[in-house]
């Protein structure tokens, strides 16, 4: 499967597994690729190299399961509804 990059990506896989590998500094490294020594830090320190999902692990509502149990009843009540002109 084709690997997706996002548009302003500066590294792909090629590129973290060589910086992964090199025994370049830090300093060296981040001059060479054009990253910040962080990025550089990140990429070192990782055993794999895809992209980490940016998806949230957990998601926090704002309403009490009450609250949304309530909203939803709601909605689906109000759908039914035929609402004149």
């Amino acid at each position: 499967m084709k690997q997706m990059y996002h548009s302003n990506a500066t590294t792909n896989i090629r590129l973290r597994s060589e910086i992964n590998n090199s025994d370049l500094s830090y300093t060296e490294l981040s001059s060479k690729y054009g990253v910040s020594e962080k990025t550089i830090y990140k990429w070192k320190n990782r055993k794999h190299f895809k992209d980490k999902s940016s998806r949230p692990t957990t998601i926090h509502y704002a309403l009490s399961e009450l609250e949304m149990l309530i909203a939803v009843e709601l909605r689906n009540i109000t759908w039914w509804l035929d609402i004149p002109d």
